[in-house]
């Protein structure tokens, strides 16, 4: 409820700072109560801004019942999920376990990390085992906002031993899946799907949320669950010295010219 003023307040201390050119405000909503807040505060101070459009994210609403949901979803996207279920349930089964992580040093990192370790971020280093940057991060949070109970990861297990997971943060009635990993070994079992599917299908069954938030892009497999799109954009504020001004107005007024005119495609190639 205090979002204007302390918007108000962030903004007006940055303006206090001596030696500044830009400051970027990423990936806000526009449609939240922060973005409408930062919009408005922006329009109302002199100084030169601009919005860029940073992703499109899909979201899905939890305001019908499971079987109406599912029931609206393509026969293509359904008959695959379906077929990926039945080559595991012909494998042995699966299990999925939701399990609340109370603070950074819950026994089920050892769990994520070994996961993370045979997925295929090994290959590029982005890992939990090769990142302890990350993987802190990850602590950091449960250590903050676990014993609040906002904290979960999800596992997906097979013949005992756990092959996914996802790690999420639910807070004031959504759901924040932020990092998931699964086994490479399992790849042609598609655990990430199926885990997904446990997951969304148990948010609506237990209508204990009212929203999940995919923290994603557009992609494919995100829109075969939902058409809802959240508009995500960066906020730039330039100082008013002449250097930060002339940027502004390259940015986003010659800019702007040049697309219309359909010449940006020739600027592009006279600045390669």
């Amino acid at each position: 409820g205090s979002e204007y003023e302390c918007v108000k307040k962030i903004i007006s201390h940055l303006k206090t700072f001596s030696m500044w050119e830009m400051v970027n405000f990423k990936q806000v909503d526009v449609d939240s109560l922060t973005g409408i807040n930062i919009q408005k505060i922006l329009e109302e101070v002199s100084g030169p801004f601009g919005m860029k459009s940073n992703r499109q994210s899909p979201y899905i609403c939890v305001d019908m019942d499971w079987d109406a949901f599912w029931k609206a979803k393509s026969q293509r996207f359904k008959k695959s999920i379906r077929n990926k279920i039945n080559r595991v349930q012909k494998n042995g089964g699966f299990v999925v376990e939701k399990i609340l992580l109370e603070g950074g040093d819950a026994p089920e990192f050892e769990t994520m990390e070994r996961i993370s370790r045979s997925s295929w971020k090994s290959m590029k280093g982005t890992d939990l085992a090769s990142n302890s940057a990350g993987l802190n991060f990850y602590k950091r949070i449960c250590d903050l906002w676990g014993p609040n109970g906002y904290v979960y990861v999800w596992f997906l297990i097979i013949e005992g031993t756990p092959i996914a997971f996802e790690f999420h943060i639910e807070y004031e009635g959504t759901v924040y899946p932020i990092r998931a990993d699964y086994d490479e070994k399992f790849k042609l079992l598609s655990p990430g799907s199926l885990l997904e599917y446990e997951i969304i299908r148990n948010i609506f069954i237990n209508n204990k949320n009212r929203e999940y938030h995919s923290c994603g892009h557009s992609y494919d497999y995100l829109l075969n669950w939902t058409v809802r799109i959240k508009d995500h954009q960066d906020f730039e504020i330039f100082n008013i010295d002449i250097k930060m001004v002339m940027l502004y107005l390259f940015e986003y007024k010659a800019m702007i010219v040049l697309r219309k005119m359909g010449l940006l495609k020739f600027y592009k190639s006279l600045t390669r």
